[in-house]
């Protein structure tokens, strides 16, 4: 199912999905994936508060892919929401691949 995008910075992201449920046995959760498409630059991307406005939108473990710079040198990277703070600061982390 795709979700009408939001304007983000110097883009737009999309919730590409409505959820994937979770249940570990102590709570349930529905983790999703995003698209976000940005001319701004993965500096800008992985700084504080980037992702903040989304903080009630968004879950800890959600992934978002990236397509950064489309208007110069597009990267293309993946994210994962790894922290929302009481106060609505939305922490993600760069995914890296590693063997295993």
């Amino acid at each position: 199912m795709s979700h009408m995008g939001r304007v983000i910075g110097n883009g737009n992201i999309s919730r590409i999905n409505a959820g994937t449920p979770l249940n570990d046995g102590t709570a349930s959760r529905s983790l999703s994936v995003w698209h976000l498409v940005t001319n701004d630059l993965a500096t800008a991307v992985e700084a504080a508060n980037f992702f903040d406005a989304l903080a009630e939108s968004m879950e800890i473990g959600d992934v978002i892919h990236a397509s950064l710079d489309v208007d110069g040198t597009p990267k293309f990277k993946t994210y994962g929401v790894s922290d929302i703070s009481a106060a609505g600061v939305v922490t993600v982390i760069r995914s890296v691949t590693t063997a295993g």
